[in-house]
């Protein structure tokens, strides 16, 4: 009997100690993801664009595709998409969606890079998913006006980041090294000075002063402006980069010849500075894509017009090194062989011409487009109206059966490709100066992204 009792009084005693343990791991009104202990580091990288998403949009101001290329040439495995796409951390994101951490807080990512869809961009959404994961562990880097849209990571206020854009000559903009860095290639030593831009313009720049509790490698003037131009800090235990950069401005190496623009010019200072950032945001170094594989890292258009090329030899031992020649990445297509510039558009239909899809259109002629060869290319009559009752302007129809009826001719939005029978290559409506009101629209390819050496690891 007093067995029984004992045996009794045990298990009531068991019982309320694996209840009062499990009381002590339930999470009321959780604010984080804390991340489990362990030796788990991740090897990939996140490229999260914050604010928008225009991956098709003009190539010379596409900052998705400029910066995608330098994770591309680095050789790191990686994932693109943007804010609206964060969810919170789970073992199984939705379809199309992406979470940083894993249920139990444990990192999906070692890198996340951080661009704005354009340094207008005044709001993100999902940023506190961005908070957890950099708190945890994941390293950040954070480019240009993204700044402005994840300030908690830098320890300041969105009104402290703007942007400044100044034409006026003489160019250049003096970046003073703070602090000596080395990226493994070159070293630029504390209290150098470098005139950058001098040749090529340097006009579009983020301005942020507030280095408090950071480590500020070098900073930038351009006559009454100024601001830091590679800092960097921790938030959590996530070690946090930033760089003035506007990655949507086609300031850094947007197409000259490399001995003008990547030492003439300077440039070079600005991709070591991303170089070195990326180097000592990386828990663990890969380079997937090796000089070997890429046949010497060359990118290269062929679908350039005659008025662009390449106007210098490519630097072969750039190359060996381990760096990434870009040149003018264009994701859709060709550029009209012309140099008439923009087109501009009259209001209503053209005279003679019928199928008018909304009472709101105007038209354009467009010439230049290539069928086949140069010798065969052609004038085509287009139109551009309103999608929706009362809207923008955002439809493009293009009269290439020449019937002089639109009806039948395909609708096109912005940025979508425009195809048709043995037209050469692919064009899209890539500009219209005001969506409201327009004057003037494009379609085809307008300036290229440029050139520019990055390292592959």
């Amino acid at each position: 009997m007093r067995y029984v009792r004992f045996r009794k009084l045990f298990v009531a005693c068991f019982l309320a100690m694996l209840l009062l343990s499990l009381a002590g791991n339930i999470r009321f009104g959780i604010k984080t993801a804390e991340a489990d202990s362990g030796n788990y580091v991740p090897i990939k990288w996140a490229l999260i664009v914050l604010g928008g998403y225009d991956y098709y949009a003009m190539h010379s101001w596409n900052p998705i595709q400029r910066v995608e290329g330098w994770l591309y040439g680095r050789g790191v495995p990686y994932d693109l998409f943007q804010d609206d796409d964060v969810e919170a951390p789970n073992d199984n994101p939705s379809a199309g969606k992406y979470s940083l951490q894993y249920a139990n807080g444990s990192l999906r990512y070692q890198v996340l890079v951080l661009i704005p869809n354009t340094h207008d961009d005044t709001s993100a959404v999902n940023t506190n998913y961005i908070y957890w994961a950099v708190g945890n562990g994941t390293n950040a880097v954070i480019l240009g006006t993204a700044a402005k849209l994840v300030p908690d990571l830098l320890g300041i206020s969105t009104s402290e980041v703007t942007y400044i854009q100044d034409f006026s000559t003489p160019y250049g903009v003096n970046c003073t090294v703070t602090k000596t860095f080395n990226d493994g290639i070159k070293e630029y030593t504390q209290g150098s000075v470098v005139l950058v831009g001098e040749i090529t313009g340097y006009v579009g720049h983020t301005k942020l002063q507030n280095s408090s509790g950071k480590t500020v490698w070098y900073n930038w003037t351009r006559k009454d402006h100024r601001g830091i131009g590679m800092m960097n800090g921790t938030y959590g235990i996530g070690n946090v980069w930033y760089n003035s950069l506007v990655t949507d401005r086609h300031d850094f190496l947007k197409g000259f010849p490399y001995s003008s623009e990547w030492v003439d010019g300077h440039w070079a200072l600005i991709g070591h500075a991303i170089n070195f950032m990326f180097t000592n945001c990386e828990k663990i170094h890969l380079s997937i894509q090796g000089y070997k594989k890429w046949k010497g890292g060359i990118v290269l258009r062929l679908d350039q017009d005659i008025t662009t090329g390449i106007a210098a030899p490519i630097n072969e031992e750039a190359l060996k090194a381990g760096w990434v020649y870009d040149y003018s990445i264009c994701a859709l297509g060709y550029m009209r062989y012309c140099t008439t510039g923009f087109i501009s558009v009259s209001d209503r239909l053209p005279e003679g011409y019928t199928g008018s899809p909304s009472l709101k259109v105007k038209h354009g002629t467009a010439t230049g487009i290539v069928f086949g060869t140069v010798t065969n290319a052609t004038t085509e009559t287009f139109i551009v109206y309103n999608g929706t009752v009362g809207g923008k302007y955002d439809r493009m129809r293009i009269d290439f059966n020449k019937n002089q009826d639109f009806s039948d001719d395909t609708e096109y939005k912005i940025f979508q490709n425009i195809t048709y029978t043995n037209m050469k290559g692919k064009y899209y409506w890539c500009y219209v100066d005001n969506q409201t009101e327009p004057t003037q629209v494009d379609f085809g390819c307008g300036v290229p992204l440029g050139r520019c050496f990055q390292q592959n690891g």
